[in-house]
Order: structure tokens, then sequence, then C-alpha cells
């Protein structure tokens, strides 16, 4: 039987269980015999795509995507450490004969995809670069095929990376609101619909067709990253909060601890 919360766990998932039991059911339910993920990490989607596959009876495969470099992946290791992560995990759940694993750029792997038409779900849970990837195999999807897509929000993630007390270097994300503007612009062009389960959207292929006409469109949903909103505190705590971070850099323990019993007495 499926276990999300355990493949969640073994594959270091960033989603939720519930989150990978809907893929799951998704999934088993999805037309075609075989799918296509594009940012597989470390294979809790995929093992969850694979599962669906074997439990249903189908033969086919994942076609799964996964650069490895740079991103989330980095604090686990290089290149050969994640690859023998994925694996690893891909083999505790006894799927890797479901699932055909390509280490790379989508944009220059995609050619092992088989050239039909009939595969029934897409997962996509990459760079936020989703224009590139219904450009690769939106046509490649059969009537109502299943599309996933993580990390869809209109909000800007912005956080502090490092650098001194007068001066402090940001990093901008907005990711996610490039893949909600791109995800509405599909969704306008009558192409997929859908709704959302926290910050995933899951629905289908509707119709349409994708085709060189699309781009111009797709290019004025870039320029609308031009200007973004973002929270005006940056750091948790604002001012405060980084003047406490570094007094505990600097200071000695004994003095930290000091103020801070200082701090706790005055709001008695």
């Amino acid at each position: 039987m499926f276990n999300p919360a355990a493949v969640k766990e073994k594959c270091n998932g960033m989603l939720s269980p519930s989150v990978y039991g809907r893929i799951y059911d998704l999934a088993k339910n999805a037309p075609g015999e075989s799918f296509i993920e594009v940012g597989a990490a470390h294979g809790a989607a995929t093992v969850s795509l694979a599962s669906a596959l074997r439990d249903s009876g189908r033969v086919g495969k994942v076609y799964s995507f996964e650069k490895i470099t740079g991103g989330s992946r980095e604090r686990f290791g290089n290149f050969d450490a994640n690859k023998t992560i994925i694996e690893d995990n891909i083999a505790c759940f006894g799927v890797g004969d479901r699932i055909v694993m390509n280490y790379g750029l989508v944009e220059e792997l995609a050619t092992v995809i088989p050239e039909r038409n009939d595969f029934g779900l897409m997962m996509l849970d990459a760079d936020g670069r989703i224009d590139r990837d219904f450009s690769l195999f939106f046509n490649k999807l059969a009537d109502n095929a299943v599309i996933i897509i993580d990390d869809v929000s209109p909000a800007v993630r912005v956080r502090t990376t490092s650098g001194t007390l007068n001066t402090r270097r940001v990093f901008v994300d907005q990711k996610h609101r490039l893949s909600n503007l791109l995800v509405d612009f599909f969704t306008r062009e009558g192409m997929i619909e859908g709704t959302m389960l926290g910050g995933t959207w899951m629905g289908k292929k509707i119709g349409g067709h994708f085709d060189q006409q699309l781009w111009s469109g797709i290019v004025e949903q870039y320029r609308e990253l031009v200007f973004a909103e973002a929270p005006y505190e940056v750091v948790v705590g604002g001012f405060r909060g980084l003047l406490a971070r570094q007094a505990k850099r600097v200071l000695p323990e004994a003095m930290v601890r000091r103020i801070r019993r200082l701090k706790q007495r005055g709001a008695r």
C-alpha cells in the first residue's frame, strides 16, 4: 500500500504527505501509460507517480528530469552524491523499473521522450520556467491529461543571505509568482484548468496546442516581473532582530545571557 508519509521522509520531500497522496491518486486515475516529470529533487513525487503506475497495472514509465546541481540540492553534496541519493530512494520503494531518470537540463534531454501524444500526466517542480516545459511537452499530452505544477503563488519571497550590520545582501525569489502568472495565462488561453492545494496547482489539459503564437503572450508574463512587492521586514524581528543576531555573533556568551536576563526583568 502506498505510504505518502514514508515517501516524504525517505526522499526528503518538501511537500506534505497529503499532497503526495493526492499526486498518487491523480496519477493512478490519469489516462495514458506513461508520465513526464520535470524537477525530481530526491524522488518523492517520482516515487509517487511510479507507484501509481505500478498499482494501476500499467506497464509505462515515468520520464523524469533533474539537473541536480544548484538550488536546494547543494546542501546534500555534489552531483554524484545527489544522484546516489535519488537512485537509492527509488530502489528503496522498488519502482526502478518504472522510472527513466535523466540527469541534466531538460531542454537538452527532452528528445528522450518518445514521439507520441498520449502521455497521461505532466508534473512540473523545477525553476518556475513552465513555459519551457509546456513548449517541450504540452503537445505530447493526451486529452484530459493530469497536470501538476508546484510552487504556484502570487507572493514574492525575500530573505537575507549574508552581510554586515550596515549592509545586508538579500535574495529575491519570484519563481512562485512567475509560475502563477504563466498558469493564469495558459488557463486564459483555454489550455488548462485546475485548482490549488496549498502551493501546488493540480488540474488537467482541456484543449489547445502549444505553438509559436503563444510566445508573445508568454513574454508579457515575464514583463510583469519588472516590479514586485514584498514584505519590508526581510528579517524576522526587523531591525531589532538583526541587532540581536549581530550581538550574539560578536559578544561573549555570558554577556548575551546577562542582556537577555535584564530584558526579561524589564518586561515584567
